[in-house]
This record gives C-alpha cells, structure tokens and sequence, in this order.
C-alpha cells in the first residue's frame, strides 16, 4: 500500500505505515478493509477524522481530512495512453 500523491490523505502528512485506529470515532479493529474505506469516503467536500497510530509514536492523533476526488494512477495512466491514441500521439513522454 502507499498513500497517493497530491491526496487528502497525502496533503495531511499520512504515509506508509500509519494504522487507521478508527474513523470518526468508529473503531476500526474488527471491521474488514471495505468497511474501512467505506466508512472514510464519503461525499465530496465533507469532513472525515481518522485516528492515527504511528509506528515513531507512542500516541495516538486525530486528523481531519477534506474529502476528495481521487484520481488513481492507474485511471491516469489509462487516461493518458486513451488520450495519445485519440491524438495519433506517442503516450510516453
């Protein structure tokens, strides 16, 4: 897993590592990883706090994010090759 760039979750100082504790308040231990990124998605422009255990930190911390479209790499680079061929153009650059 990483944390995808120019992201909420990127934006806030998440990286590789962190665990998701819980989701406002919701305690993520024995819910399932759908259910957890079910429960952090939501619509866009709204709010969503993630409790945060980091592996350098004994604690524990709150971060609120801003929801968000995500744009996946792999959505970009399909995007990308979809839009050389429509131009007749090479996709790599």
């Amino acid at each position: 897993m990483n944390v995808i760039q120019d992201t909420p979750a990127f934006m806030s100082g998440l990286v590789v590592g962190d665990i998701i504790e819980a989701v406002n308040g919701q305690k993520t231990k024995d819910m399932s990883i759908e259910n957890v990124v079910s429960s952090i998605g939501g619509p866009i422009g709204t709010k969503v706090t993630l409790t945060i255990k980091r592996l350098s930190k004994d604690t524990s911390e709150n971060i609120t994010l801003n929801r968000a479209k995500i744009k996946t790499p792999i959505v970009t680079e399909y995007e990308k090759r979809l839009k050389a061929y429509k131009t007749h153009k090479p996709w790599r650059e």
